[in-house]
């Protein structure tokens, strides 16, 4: 009797893993039900089957390039930024105020608000570009890896670091570094290291800001205008208001350094 003929093992089509095996994957349920292209592939998900769950209407969505959350609802604002560090690399970490949202600081919006995710990558070979709600920045000085939840985060003098060039007032810079320093998260002296390090060119706002921390004081904000706040130095010592001082365009910095006043550096690269 003739045996019904059977494809060799090497021609076989594998069928696809079905959508509920792959929500339950060890490495989506990590990832937040999100997987990258190259993820789906390994596997066992080819691209046709992959853009034919990404549909108009399918039960799949493509957030940013190469990355696929496993459901058709709004992603999360953690899915946001778990997405955000699968589309820049490995080696990529949170930055700016997406960072410091993850630790909930009053200055930086809450993480469903945040426009854009700005992420660090090094700076040698090629990476990803900025594109939809992600920000990339190529940086020689990669910071240590500071995981909050899971999530790749740089250290909080960093991430307030790069965060300042994008505030566009003296009373949102003045919160940020304050709020930075009282709640014990860096001290004035890594500030003034990381805005030093940076090599920018910050507005007249930015110096004024920071020459308080250069002074040794730190900073808090009241009555519409920022105010020198000694009793981080001197627990109990009342608050008084800080003269008016002229505008400076030089930020003083590290010994041996100066912040020059001006707008952001060229090309969107940092140091």
């Amino acid at each position: 009797m003739n045996q019904p003929l059977t494809k060799h093992p090497s021609t076989a089509r594998l069928a696809a893993p079905s959508m509920a095996a792959l929500a339950r994957h060890p490495l989506a349920l990590t990832q937040d039900q999100l997987l990258t292209r190259a993820q789906l592939v390994a596997l066992g998900c080819a691209d046709s089957t992959t853009s034919h769950r990404c549909r108009p209407g399918g039960p799949w969505q493509r957030v940013l390039p190469r990355v696929h959350v496993l459901h058709s609802g709004t992603p999360t604002p953690r899915q946001r930024m778990r997405a955000a560090l699968l589309y820049a690399g490995e080696c990529a970490l949170l930055t700016g105020l997406a960072a410091l949202s993850l630790h909930n600081f009053r200055a930086a919006p809450r993480p469903e608000r945040l426009r854009h995710i700005d992420v660090l990558v090094p700076y040698e070979g090629v990476g990803a570009r900025g594109t939809s709600f992600v920000r990339v920045h190529r940086t020689r000085r990669m910071p240590e890896n500071f995981p909050v939840a899971g999530l790749g985060v740089a250290e909080i003098a960093r991430a307030v670091a790069d965060a300042v060039p994008g505030l566009t007032c003296e009373r949102d810079v003045t919160a940020l570094l304050a709020e930075a320093v009282q709640r014990g998260f860096c001290t004035p002296e890594a500030l003034l290291a990381e805005l030093g390090a940076s090599h920018r060119r910050y507005a007249p706002y930015v110096a004024r800001a920071t020459a308080h921390l250069a002074g040794g004081r730190a900073l808090t904000v009241g009555g519409g205008r920022p105010r020198a706040d000694p009793r981080l130095l001197s627990p109990g010592t009342p608050l008084e208001p800080e003269p008016p001082r002229p505008a400076d365009r030089h930020v003083p910095g590290p010994p041996g350094r100066v912040l020059a006043g001006g707008g952001p550096g060229p090309g969107g690269r940092l140091p």
